[in-house]
């Protein structure tokens, strides 16, 4: 059984990098949306501002910190849970802040192999990739809108509809 915890305002991270291509994470089985794809974050914690928040959560979940994170856009999402506050951040990748460890399994320090801490997996893709996986349906409206348009070339037309018929 899935355990349902109250609703906090969750600070995610569009990481994006020299190619176009972004920074998605897969939630684990047994999770709330299992199997749908996300951006890297969490929930706020008593007595962070949300800036701290997705520092917090991106360096857990990714062991990549963030420096100069821009909020970009923020909506209520409904889910069966309830109704969710989020606030997305985008950053460049700078290869200097990769830490170590992560700069030794990677070969292109353009698209690192983060270590996915509490993803099923991580992957960079590009907005059009993105578009093909099976995305949680507010990731999916939000590539159409233009903060992720000017940051992500190329992403080609989305297509609300396939999302539908999705109640999560």
């Amino acid at each position: 059984m899935i355990e349902i915890k109250p609703v906090r305002d969750v600070a995610v991270i569009l990481l994006y990098n020299k190619y176009g291509e972004f920074l998605l994470g897969r939630r684990k089985e047994g999770k709330f949306a299992a199997g749908y794809y996300e951006l890297p974050g969490g929930k706020r914690e008593d007595g962070e501002s949300l800036l701290q928040t997705v520092k917090r959560e991106t360096l857990e979940e990714i062991s990549y910190t963030l420096k100069r994170p821009q909020l970009i856009y923020e909506c209520h999402v409904d889910y069966s849970i309830g109704q969710i506050p989020l606030h997305v951040f985008a950053e460049e990748l700078e290869a200097e802040n990769l830490s170590e460890a992560v700069k030794a399994r990677s070969s292109d320090y353009n698209r690192p192999k983060f270590p996915a801490n509490e993803a099923a997996e991580l992957v960079w893709v590009t907005g059009h990739k993105a578009l093909s996986l099976k995305l949680l349906p507010i990731m999916r409206a939000m590539l159409d809108l233009t903060p992720f348009r000017r940051l992500l070339p190329n992403i080609g037309p989305v297509d609300l509809s396939v999302d539908k018929d999705v109640h999560i």
